[in-house]
C-alpha cells in the first residue's frame, strides 16, 4: 500500500512537470507498479486461503467482494467521464474482484493452484494466451491502468500454493506491532478507493506553489 502511494505521488508529480524521471524508460520505474500489482494478487492467494480455507465463509466473502465491485464500477464510470481516451474498463480492482471468485475452487488444492500458475506463464510466454484476455477489451484503446486476468490470475493461484506450502512447512511469518502498518491492512480496500484524490491533490498544491 505504501509502495502504491509512494509510486501515484510521483506519477503525478511528473505528469505535472514538477518531477523529472522516465517512468517509460527507466527499469525500476517500470517494474515498479507491476512489482506493486503482484504484491497485491499474491497478498489476496495469501489473504483468501487463509480466512476462507477448508470451507468458504460466504457472508465474510460476499461482504468484501461487494464493495470492491462497487469500488470497481465507480472507477472505470469515473474515469470514462473525466478520462474517456484513458478510462479504466479493467484496472487492478476489477482483477483482484474476479480473480477473487476464479480462485475460490483453488483454495484447498494448492497442487492445482501451483500447476494452474505455472501453465498461465508458460501459455503466456509461448503468446499462446494473449495479454488482452477476459475481457476482451483490446478495442476499447488504451488504459491508465489495465490488468489482464491473464498472466496476473497466477499470481492469486502462487499466492493460494505458498500459504499451503507456509503451514505444511510450519513457516511463521510476524509483522511488528506497528499500527500504521495494522491499519493499512485492515483498511486496505477504503485507503486504495482514497488516496489517489490525496496524493493528486497533495501534487495540485506542489505544483501552485513552486510555480
Amino acid at each position: 500500500m505504501l509502495l502504491m502511494i509512494f509510486y501515484h505521488q510521483v506519477f503525478d508529480l511528473y505528469s505535472l512537470g514538477i518531477l523529472e524521471v522516465e517512468l517509460w524508460k527507466n527499469p525500476f520505474w517500470f517494474y515498479l507498479p507491476r512489482l506493486i500489482v503482484f504484491l497485491f494478487l499474491f497478498c489476496v492467494g495469501v489473504a483468501l486461503t487463509i480466512v476462507h480455507g477448508p470451507t468458504i465463509l460466504w457472508k465474510k466473502f460476499w461482504r468484501r467482494l461487494l464493495p470492491l465491485i462497487a469500488y470497481a464500477l465507480f472507477i472505470s464510470l469515473f474515469t470514462f467521464i473525466f478520462y474517456r481516451e484513458q478510462w479504466i474498463y479493467f484496472g487492478t480492482l476489477h482483477c483482484i474482484a474476479l480473480s477473487s471468485l476464479l480462485a475460490l475452487p483453488l483454495l484447498s488444492r494448492p497442487k492445482l493452484a501451483f500447476g494452474i500458475c505455472v501453465g498461465i506463464n508458460l501459455l503466456f510466454c509461448l503468446k499462446i494466451v494473449p495479454g488482452e484476455t477476459i475481457p476482451s477489451v483490446t478495442s476499447f484503446g488504451p488504459s491508465m491502468d489495465f490488468e489482464p486476468i491473464f498472466p496476473w490470475f497466477s499470481v492469486v493461484a502462487l499466492g493460494i500454493a505458498f500459504r499451503h506450502l507456509m503451514v505444511k512447512q510450519g513457516w511463521v511469518f510476524s509483522l511488528p506491532d506497528i499500527r500504521l502498518i495494522t491499519f493499512c491492512g485492515r483498511h486496505a480496500l477504503l485507503l486504495y478507493f482514497l488516496h489517489r484524490p490525496v496524493v493528486f491533490l497533495v501534487a495540485m498544491l506542489l505544483n501552485f506553489i513552486l510555480r
